[in-house]
């Protein structure tokens, strides 16, 4: 595992090709409805060509359901256009192996564009189903930001200097990429208003030997009895991730008044997650925790916690000006209250597993995002 090439293969697993033989201009056929997914290349850099979905947001959908259905190509670009510019988007960010056919990550994505009304991006990184070239950790942190710059650049109206806001959603190894992407435009000066972490770990090192694949085989756990182990991990490793160092230095933020805003953090993980064990989640909050002071008195930020049934355990780093959810009052139809955009939200799922966080609680995601992260509003 010390070559190059092999380390790649094990850790993007890219060619494990599934759904095989998908065909990427018929997303319909995958479980999104006819008409409210298209189909779109984006570039990237060293000249790498991004194969991408583009969710229409339920509403828009509903409005527009027989332009879509029966409209040339050229009008269908326009229309999902205008929906960029007129309602929010959460680009999505999948784990590794598979592709954006995958019928899981289908799921996740129409439910955020039925549930929160909104946009959502999801795209296949390089070397990964029909997007060209191969995988690298700078590579695919490039792809990530070249969909969010395609968002951006799309959802500003000729008049207006800003758009709907942006959100970055990843899971699995989408959290590494998710969490470098938005340390990436935080030193750019560039607002994000929301990272969102599912499955999330501290950086790839440990992942190494702690990884089991499809969450029963542990390939590599027999390098943890080796005495060299560190000294192997350090000379041979060619791959990071740091996402707790990404965090820390987005957080640092909060104490620099001429730093660009931090976007809302909301971190998901299952307790039953047999392929990222949550104490990666657990060490994110910590350090949220101590960059914050939040436990100290003389602090700006406090730490509003409960137990939901059904749900899991939720704790959240909130201004101390914030109004606290009880009493802000149920929102209705609502199973319970959360904070709604705490600086940092961990929140431990009862059950979930790796691959299915948000089936069946986007309506708690929707409860911690900020209100214009919600198209409900759009007219």
């Amino acid at each position: 595992m010390s070559h190059p090439v092999l380390q790649r293969q094990y850790l993007f697993l890219h060619n494990v090709r599934f759904p095989m033989f998908a065909k990427y201009s018929e997303p319909h056929l995958y479980g999104s409805l006819v008409g409210q997914t298209r189909n779109l290349y984006i570039p990237s850099t060293g000249n790498v060509t991004l194969g991408a979905w583009h969710y229409l947001p339920k509403a828009f959908y509903d409005a527009h359901v027989n332009e879509l259905q029966n409209t040339q190509a050229e009008a269908l670009n326009a229309l999902f256009d205008e929906a960029l510019r007129t309602y929010p988007t959460y680009v999505f960010l999948h784990g590794n192996g598979l592709n954006r056919a995958a019928s899981f990550r289908v799921r996740t994505c129409t439910d955020i564009a039925q549930e929160l009304n909104a946009n959502v991006f999801a795209i296949d990184y390089r070397g990964y189903g029909d997007s060209t070239g191969y995988p690298t950790e700078q590579g695919v942190v490039d792809d990530a930001y070249s969909a969010v710059q395609y968002v951006r650049e799309r959802s500003r109206s000729a008049t207006a200097d800003s758009g709907p806001g942006i959100a970055i959603v990843g899971q699995s190894l989408g959290t590494g990429i998710g969490a470098q992407t938005a340390l990436r435009m935080y030193r750019e000066g560039q607002h994000l208003d929301a990272l969102i972490l599912l499955a999330a770990f501290k950086e790839l090192r440990p992942m190494v030997t702690e990884f089991s694949l499809g969450g029963v085989i542990p390939l590599l756990r027999p390098l943890e009895w080796l005495p060299i182990k560190d000294f192997l991990l350090d000379t041979f490793l060619q791959y990071r991730f740091h996402s707790l160092e990404a965090l820390t230095e987005i957080l640092n933020g909060t104490n620099d008044p001429k730093s660009v805003n931090q976007p809302v953090i909301i971190i998901m993980h299952a307790l039953d997650d047999a392929v990222i064990n949550v104490s990666h989640s657990e060490a994110m909050f910590t350090r949220a925790l101590n960059i914050t002071g939040a436990t100290n008195t003389m602090s700006g930020y406090h730490i509003w916690s409960s137990s939901l049934p059904d749900f899991g355990y939720v704790r959240s780093i909130m201004s101390k000006t914030a109004r606290p959810p009880e009493h802000r009052g149920v929102v209705p139809n609502s199973r319970f209250v959360l904070p709604r955009s705490a600086l940092f939200t961990f929140v431990e799922l009862e059950k979930g597993g790796h691959d299915h966080l948000l089936r069946g609680n986007v309506d708690a995601l929707r409860l911690m995002m900020p209100t214009y992260m919600l198209g409900d509003d759009v007219k």
